[in-house]
C-alpha cells in the first residue's frame, strides 16, 4: 500500500512539475510576441521610447496584469527590467518579466535590489577616482 501511494504521489509531482514547465514555456513565448510588437525599430532591443506606448495597449496591460505584473509605473518597470544600458534584450524582457511576477512585494523587493546595484557601482567609481587622487597626492608628496 505504502509503495502505490508513494509511486502515486512522485507521479503526481512530475505531472505539477510537467504543467509548470508547459505553463513557463508559454508565458515566454507570449512575451516573446510583446516584446516583438514593442521593438519597432527592429534593432533587438527596446528603449524606453518603444516600451511607453507598448504599455498604452489595453491588450498588452491585461496580459501584464494576469501575470500580476504592476504597469502603473511604467518607468520604473522599464528601468528594472533595464539592466543600465538604456535597452531591453529579449533576454531581458523575458527574465525580468518571469521575475516580476507575483506580489507588490516582490516587485518592491526587486526594486530595492536594482537600486543597490546601481549605487554600487557608484561607490566602485568612487572608490576609482580617491584612490587615484592618493596616488597623485602621494606622487606629489615624494
Amino acid at each position: 500500500f505504502l509503495k502505490e501511494t508513494l509511486a502515486i504521489a512522485s507521479n503526481d509531482a512530475e505531472m505539477v512539475i510537467r504543467e509548470k514547465m508547459r505553463e513557463k514555456k508559454a508565458i515566454t513565448g507570449k512575451l516573446m510576441d510583446v516584446f516583438a510588437a514593442a521593438d519597432t525599430t527592429g534593432d533587438g532591443a527596446i528603449t524606453w521610447e518603444e516600451f511607453e506606448p507598448l504599455l498604452e495597449q489595453a491588450e498588452v496591460r491585461s496580459y501584464l496584469a494576469l501575470l500580476e505584473i504592476d504597469t502603473h509605473d511604467a518607468h520604473e518597470l522599464f528601468e528594472q527590467l533595464d539592466h543600465g544600458d538604456g535597452q531591453v534584450s529579449p533576454e531581458e524582457f523575458v527574465q525580468g518579466a518571469l521575475r516580476l511576477r507575483g506580489s507588490a512585494r516582490t516587485r518592491d523587493i526587486i526594486s530595492i535590489l536594482h537600486h543597490v546595484e546601481a549605487m554600487q557601482a557608484y561607490m566602485y567609481t568612487m572608490d576609482s577616482k580617491i584612490n587615484a587622487i592618493q596616488g597623485d597626492i602621494h606622487c606629489l608628496s615624494s
